[in-house]
């Protein structure tokens, strides 16, 4: 190890929030796996963070963001450049899809797409041998990676942000990754790119074996409180043969309620029933757009209101709590296209509905739509929302744009208790209440039928440090708005 160097990496992580780090956890393991040493900073307070980089005096810094939050990261790289001789790395889908953004910063490089392969290559010296790596300097790759075999990576590290962390570390509801890749081509997503970007890497779908992800689970529970395990795979059930596998095994050799994404054209019979006697105790799942145009022309869903009306039946008939996720404020989109989401979430009776307001990243083929029909003018990333509950960025009238927030807001209401809905003067009662008002009434629904979901499968972990963190993000999200 290099004179004053006492680390060779520390991934650096500057959004507070309660949700694991999976591309650290993965990232972490294969890193030490090949014998280096690595350490992870939460940034609370930059001052203190800084000095305390001055005395981990790492040689690599190890970045991870989405496209809102890269300019605050490159503020903070500049401020370390100004008191420190290292080198960063930044990934994740900011510079993945927009290998730009590095040039007017001060960090260093950027790796596209995975890094399990580059990452390793880059720290012990071996760069020119990845393809995913580039420099600041440098153009951006056009030829990848293979993908990497998932069942030859070693098992997530979360040691490396569990040991800092007691929320994370204690909260009895742990998120599991058991496949990558998603075969579809919705929109308003990265995922078409992606696949198109890295099309000869290998078969971008790809998925854990059985044995893989129970051994990765049970290896969990044997260190930290687990009673809820939440997949968070874009489509759980896209294998079917791998799914049936599961649902045999898992009740049997770990019997832990678990919760995991579907897809409304995925859905049958024999799915959901297998779903339900395995302890799926929670499904997430999106409608988008009530309106068939915006739905299947816009978006590029491919689903019939025939399939989503009968995905609801399934799981309510087998008993499964299911979230329904949608977006608003599509390019476009009248008021009256709205409702009708709202009103085909209203006949799928589902335990929670939710509705984003559309954000037109860059790359995304909704976003060209936009600009294309005069919806979006171009205006620079960093001034996109940094969530999905902040105005609209379409070019709209302002008492239009409140009335999308609103309704935002009022969705998971709505559709629970339609008779507000329905009634003319409830309705108008409710969207003439003041935003902030109305942020509140969403926060408490949203969270009163969350715990009551998942705290009979001590789900969620209530401390008083969680409900801290969690005030804390409302508080900033309130700010940006």
């Amino acid at each position: 190890m290099p004179k004053g160097v006492d680390m060779d990496a520390v991934f650096v992580d500057l959004e507070q929030d309660i949700y694991d780090r999976h591309g650290i956890y993965a990232l972490s393991a294969v890193l030490k796996k090949h014998g280096l040493s690595v350490g992870y900073l939460p940034v609370n307070k930059e001052n203190a963070a800084l000095r305390r980089l001055q005395e981990m005096r790492p040689k690599y810094i190890l970045y991870s963001t989405y496209s809102s939050y890269f300019r605050k990261y490159a503020r903070f790289d500049a401020k370390i450049k100004k008191n420190m001789d290292c080198f960063s790395v930044i990934g994740g889908p900011c510079i993945t899809f927009n290998p730009n953004l590095l040039k007017d910063t001060t960090i260093d490089a950027g790796c596209m797409g995975e890094g399990e392969t580059a990452l390793p290559l880059l720290l012990t010296g071996n760069n020119k041998e990845s393809r995913n790596i580039f420099l600041r300097k440098d153009p951006s790759p056009v030829e990848f990676d293979h993908f990497v075999d998932l069942d030859a990576m070693p098992f997530p590290d979360r040691d490396i942000i569990y040991s800092h962390d007691y929320v994370r570390r204690m909260n009895p509801s742990k998120t599991f990754i058991s496949g990558r890749g998603c075969p579809f081509s919705c929109t308003y997503c990265f995922n078409h790119r992606y696949n198109k970007l890295f099309k000869n890497s290998g078969h971008v779908l790809r998925k854990k074996s059985v044995d893989y992800i129970l051994e990765e689970i049970r290896l969990v529970r044997g260190k930290y409180p687990l009673k809820l395990v939440i997949f968070i795979d874009d489509t759980f059930i896209l294998n079917k043969k791998w799914l049936f596998e599961f649902c045999e095994r898992f009740p049997r050799e770990l019997g832990v309620p678990y919760s995991c994404n579907i897809r409304a054209n995925l859905m049958n019979e024999d799915v959901a029933k297998a779903l339900s006697e395995s302890g799926c105790v929670m499904v997430n799942w999106s409608i988008e757009s009530g309106n068939d145009f915006f739905r299947n022309t816009v978006m590029k869903r491919n689903m019939t209101r025939e399939q989503i009306l009968n995905t609801a039946h399934l799981l309510n008939k087998y008993k499964i709590n299911h979230r329904i996720g949608n977006v608003i404020g599509l390019p476009g989109e009248k008021l009256e296209q709205i409702f009708e989401t709202l009103e085909l979430n209203i006949a799928a009776n589902p335990t929670l509905a939710l509705a984003n307001i559309f954000v037109p990243f860059p790359g995304l083929e909704m976003t060209r739509y936009a600009q294309e029909n005069g919806y979006f003018s171009e205006i620079p990333e960093e001034k996109l929302p940094l969530n999905y509950f902040s105005k609209s960025v379409m070019n709209i009238p302002p008492d239009a744009n409140e009335t999308i927030q609103k309704i935002m807001c009022l969705f998971p209401v709505f559709s629970s208790v339609p008779a507000i809905y329905k009634s003319p003067n409830l309705k108008k009662i409710a969207l003439g209440l003041p935003k902030p008002v109305l942020r509140l009434i969403y926060e408490i629904f949203y969270v009163a039928i969350f715990r009551s979901i998942y705290r009979m499968h001590g789900g969620i972990c209530y401390t008083t440090v969680t409900g801290f963190r969690y005030l804390k993000s409302l508080i900033r999200s309130l700010l940006v708005e």
